[in-house]
């Protein structure tokens, strides 16, 4: 609903479906090539995006607001977002950050991640059920395959890291 009131009106308008719909008829009819009839719409698109490039500002506001910048990707060097599942790259090249060690980053620990900070993971748990922390350095990057519990094939790239351990582990 968002997308339609942004849309010029040319595209809204009941008289582009009349004409569309005669197209399509004639079409099916064998009077008309069904590939003319794309090119005219490929030719129509060209022209809206080349002239409604930008969605105005007052327009823009409905959407909410921009998602914020955390970093660029060290795999293809475009944008990274949080999302629902964690941060990604807009691109959608398969790099996701979200987790280290089993535990969730914050926003933060995953902008210094993206700039190849070092970062401290409080609250990880050894074996034996104690807590400690430890000092991740990303290290590259590395694909990652898994089928989930639906069987789905899910696959990625994922950080990998240089661990060590503050002096003080109690």
């Amino acid at each position: 609903m968002k997308l339609i009131t942004v849309l010029p009106d040319t595209v809204k308008s009941a008289k582009l479906t009349a004409e569309w719909e005669n197209e399509l008829t004639k079409i099916a009819k064998g009077e008309k090539k069904a590939n003319e009839f794309m090119r005219g719409i490929e030719d129509m698109v060209s022209s809206l995006v080349k002239t409604y490039h930008e969605v105005s500002g007052e327009k823009r506001s409905i959407f909410g607001p921009a998602k914020e910048l955390l970093g660029k990707c060290p795999r293809c060097g475009c944008d990274v977002i949080p999302g629902k599942f964690g941060a990604y790259c807009t691109r959608k090249c398969g790099m996701v950050v979200n987790k280290a060690m089993g535990q969730r980053l914050d926003d933060e620990q995953i902008k210094s991640l993206l700039k190849g900070e070092r970062i401290l993971l409080k609250g990880l748990k050894g074996k034996k059920g104690k807590e400690y922390g430890a000092y991740l350095t990303p290290k590259g990057i590395s694909d990652f395959h898994f089928t989930n519990k639906d069987g789905r094939e899910i696959s990625g790239f994922q950080y990998d890291f240089e661990m060590d351990f503050p002096e003080n582990r109690n």
